[in-house]
């Protein structure tokens, strides 16, 4: 990656984590009722940058247990991304905020799943979900993961311009 792509995906999570203003958590609804995806395919906001409310709490997350993880390509040939959220039973409360308050917006409304399945008998250990896969996540992963020749593998780095993404509210997450 040259000096152009960092220096567009430096001015790209700029412009998403400080000048966005910070979005009330208010769902809208449609003339029926349902509730309007902020990554609706048939919507303008498909290539928009993420509100900081979703911004803040995803880079928090990043530096724990989040992952963002290439999906499928799109129907133009580009490669899309999603975020995958994995945590132990004992943060099931956590894990229902992060869906239901603060990424539902770019969620399918698929609950979060429990890991083992209970109909196995099994006592679940972890629940997980995933987000919609986004361009925007997609340009955070180029900025959050590394490729590796030698494991052959994306490897997940702290960026170097993490103090201008980071909040206080990422910080708490």
């Amino acid at each position: 990656m040259g000096f152009e792509d960092n220096y567009n995906i430096y001015i790209n999570l700029f412009y998403i984590s400080n000048i966005l203003p910070i979005l009330p958590q208010i769902r809208i609804r449609d003339k029926k009722g349902r509730f309007i995806s902020f990554s609706d395919k048939n919507s303008s906001n498909s290539d928009k940058p993420l509100p900081k409310y979703i911004m803040d709490p995803l880079i928090g997350n990043m530096l724990g247990d989040g992952h963002l993880r290439f999906t499928h390509k799109d129907k133009e040939g580009k490669v899309r991304g999603n975020s995958h959220y994995a945590m132990t039973s004992k943060s099931y409360e956590y894990i229902m905020h992060l869906w239901s308050n603060i990424y539902y917006s770019i969620c399918t409304t698929t609950l979060p799943n429990p890991w083992p399945n209970p109909k196995t008998g099994l006592i679940p250990t972890q629940y997980t979900f995933h987000t919609k896969s986004l361009i925007q996540l997609t340009i955070l992963h180029k900025l959050w993961y590394k490729w590796s020749d030698d494991l052959n593998k994306f490897i997940k780095i702290v960026p170097l311009n993490i103090l201008d993404l980071l909040t206080p509210i990422g910080l708490a997450h």
